[in-house]
C-alpha cells in the first residue's frame, strides 16, 4: 500500500465514520421521539427499554444511510484535497482518476462488506427482536390482519393464518378452502387451532361448511393432509428486508407457498447483492465529477452536482424496485439497473475526460533541399 493509498483512505475514513454517526444518530433519535409512547405503552419498560429500542433501529437506519454517508465524506475529502491544492498536485504529478480509484479499493472493500453485512443479519436480527417487542419498524406498512392474514397453498387446498398467529409460527385460528382436481371449491374448514402429526395436521374444534351440502357441521378433530413448513410460513409473514440471503433462497425454491409473488423474492435477491455495491459507486461518482468539472467551476458545484445525481439515483432505484416486485420488470433489471445506469454516467464522465487529454505531438521537420 503506497502513500496516495494510505493517505485517501485515512482522509475518507475519518469523515466516513464522522458523519455516519452523526446521521444515525439524529435519524434514530427522532425516531425514538416520535414513538417513544408507543414503545412504552406496548412493552410497559422504562428507560432501557428506549435505549434497547434505538440500539435495535441502529442497524435499519445505518443500512439505508450509509451510501448517503459514504457520499458526503467523499465530497468532503476531495473538497478538502482542493482546498489545500492536494488535488492539483497529484493531477500534476500524473494521477489518473483511475488511479484514484484504484487507491480507493480499500474503502470500497471494506464498504461493501459493511453494507452486505448489515443488510443480511444486522437488519433481519434486529427486526426479528423488534417484533418480538411489538414495535417493528414495518409495523406502519403491514396489511391489515382481518382483512388479508398470511395465504399459502399445499397441493390443491388453499390455507389462511392470522398475520399475527403467522409471525409466531403457531396454527391458529386456521380456515382451509379445500378444492378439487379442477380447482373448484367443494369445502371451507374453520378450526381454531392445528397441531402436527407426522406430515399430517390434526384440526380441532372445527366447522365444516360443505358446498354441495350447504351445512354447517362441528368437529372436534379432523384429520387434514396438508404440507406445511411452520419456519416458512414465518418468514412469509416478515418483509423481504427483514430476511438473510439464505433464507430469500429458500422461499423463492418454494415457490413462496402461493402466498406472493415469487418475483417479489427474486427481486430482493438480486437487490440484496447489488445494493452493497451501492457505496463503492458513490465513491466512483464523486471522482468522476471532480475530474469532470473539479477544474473550472468552484468545488460546490461537485456538491450539488453530486446531491442531484445521487438523489435521482435513489428515486429510480425505489422505483425499479416496486416494478420488480409486481413482475413489470424482470427481477435482475429492477435491482440492476439503478447501479448499472449510474456507473455508465461515472464512466462516461471518465473515459470523456480521459480521451479529451491533448497529447502534444512535435511537429515535422522540414525536408532538406535536395
Amino acid at each position: 500500500m503506497n502513500a496516495l493509498t494510505r493517505y485517501l483512505n485515512r482522509l475518507l475514513f475519518a469523515r466516513l465514520a464522522l458523519l455516519l454517526f452523526g446521521i444515525v444518530s439524529v435519524v434514530v433519535g427522532a425516531d425514538l421521539l416520535e414513538r417513544s409512547d408507543n414503545v412504552l405503552a406496548l412493552t410497559d419498560g422504562g428507560l432501557l427499554i428506549l435505549f434497547q429500542y434505538a440500539l435495535l433501529r441502529t442497524p435499519d437506519v445505518a443500512s439505508q444511510l450509509l451510501p448517503v454517508a459514504a457520499l458526503l465524506a467523499a465530497v468532503l475529502s476531495f473538497g478538502e484535497l482542493s482546498r489545500h491544492r492536494e488535488l492539483d498536485a497529484m493531477w500534476a504529478s500524473g494521477v489518473s482518476p483511475f488511479k484514484m480509484i484504484r487507491a480507493l479499493m480499500p474503502a470500497a472493500v471494506i464498504l461493501i462488506v459493511l453494507q452486505f453485512s448489515i443488510d443480511n443479519w444486522g437488519v433481519p436480527e434486529s427486526s426479528a427482536t423488534l417484533r418480538q417487542l411489538g414495535v417493528s419498524q414495518f409495523d406502519d406498512i403491514a396489511p391489515d390482519e382481518g382483512e388479508h392474514g398470511v395465504w399459502l397453498r399445499s397441493g390443491k387446498d388453499i390455507l389462511r393464518l392470522p398475520m399475527a398467529a403467522a409471525q409466531a409460527g403457531r396454527m391458529e385460528s386456521v380456515t382451509i378452502f379445500r378444492r378439487d382436481a379442477d380447482g373448484m371449491l367443494i369445502e371451507r374448514l374453520d378450526a381454531r387451532k392445528a397441531r402436527p402429526r407426522g406430515d399430517d395436521w390434526i384440526l380441532e374444534d372445527v366447522i365444516r361448511r360443505t358446498i354441495e351440502v350447504g351445512e354447517r357441521q362441528f368437529a372436534p378433530q379432523l384429520l387434514w393432509r396438508g404440507r406445511i413448513n411452520m419456519e416458512h410460513v414465518v418468514r412469509l409473514a416478515r418483509e423481504p428486508r427483514e430476511l438473510p440471503l439464505d433464507q430469500i433462497v429458500e422461499i423463492i425454491a418454494s415457490d413462496a407457498y402461493g402466498q406472493r409473488r415469487v418475483e417479489l423474492y427474486q427481486t430482493w435477491l438480486h437487490d440484496r447483492i447489488v445494493t452493497a455495491l451501492t457505496p463503492f459507486l458513490m465513491l466512483v461518482l464523486v471522482v468522476s465529477l471532480v475530474q469532470a468539472i473539479g477544474k473550472s467551476v468552484p468545488f460546490g458545484w461537485i456538491f450539488v452536482s453530486a446531491l442531484a445525481l445521487s438523489f435521482g439515483f435513489f428515486v429510480f432505484d425505489r422505483m425499479t424496485l416496486a416494478m420488480g416486485e409486481v413482475g413489470i420488470l424482470p427481477p435482475w433489471l429492477a435491482a440492476w439497473a439503478p447501479n448499472l445506469v449510474l456507473a455508465s454516467l461515472a464512466g462516461t464522465f471518465l473515459i470523456r475526460q480521459e480521451s479529451s487529454r491533448s497529447v502534444a505531438v512535435p511537429a515535422p521537420r522540414p525536408s532538406p533541399r535536395a
